[in-house]
C-alpha cells in the first residue's frame, strides 16, 4: 500500500513539475517574442551585411571578383543568421529558464507589454546603431592609436 501511494505521489509530482516547466518554457518563448529578438537580429545583419559587402566589393579587383565576394558574404551572413536564430530560439530559451524564475519572466513580459517596454523595443535598434557608430568613430580610432603605439614600443624594446 505504501509503495502504491509513493508511486502515485511521485507520478503526480512529476506531472506537476512537467506542467510548470512547460508553462515556464512557453512564458520564455512569449518573452523572447515580445522582445522581438528575431527582428533585432535581422536588422543588425542587414546593416552589417551591406557594410561588409560594400567594403569587400571595393577591394575586389574586377567584376567577377565582386560577384564572388557578394556571393560569399551572402552565404556567410545566411549561415550566421540561421545559427543566431537557433541560438535565440533554443539556447537563449534554456538560459532564461535556467537563470530566471517564472515570476521574473512574467514581470519581464508585463514590462515589454507596457508602453515603456514597447518603446524600448522600438528604439533599441537605433540605439544599437548609434552605439556602433560611436564606437567606430570615437573609440576604435583611439584603440588603433594605442595599439600602434604599443607595437612601436615593443619593436623598440626588441632592438635593445
Amino acid at each position: 500500500m505504501i509503495k502504491k501511494l509513493t508511486l502515485i505521489f511521485t507520478i503526480c509530482l512529476m506531472s506537476i513539475l512537467s506542467a510548470q516547466a512547460q508553462s515556464k518554457h512557453e512564458s520564455v518563448l512569449k518573452l523572447i517574442n515580445l522582445m522581438q529578438q528575431d527582428a533585432m537580429v535581422d536588422k543588425m545583419f542587414e546593416g552589417m551585411s551591406s557594410s561588409f559587402s560594400t567594403q569587400l566589393q571595393s577591394q575586389a579587383k574586377d567584376s567577377t571578383a565582386q560577384v564572388k565576394a557578394k556571393a560569399m558574404m551572402d552565404a556567410m551572413f545566411g549561415s550566421i543568421k540561421g545559427i543566431t536564430k537557433k541560438l535565440i530560439n533554443e539556447d537563449m530559451v534554456a538560459l532564461y529558464e535556467k537563470y530566471f524564475t517564472e515570476a521574473d519572466i512574467q514581470s519581464y513580459i508585463r514590462f515589454y507589454q507596457s508602453p515603456s517596454g514597447k518603446k524600448m523595443i522600438t528604439v533599441m535598434p537605433d540605439m544599437q546603431k548609434d552605439i556602433m557608430n560611436i564606437m567606430m568613430t570615437k573609440y576604435i580610432p583611439e584603440l588603433k592609436t594605442r595599439m600602434e603605439k604599443k607595437e612601436k614600443e615593443l619593436k623598440e624594446a626588441e632592438k635593445k
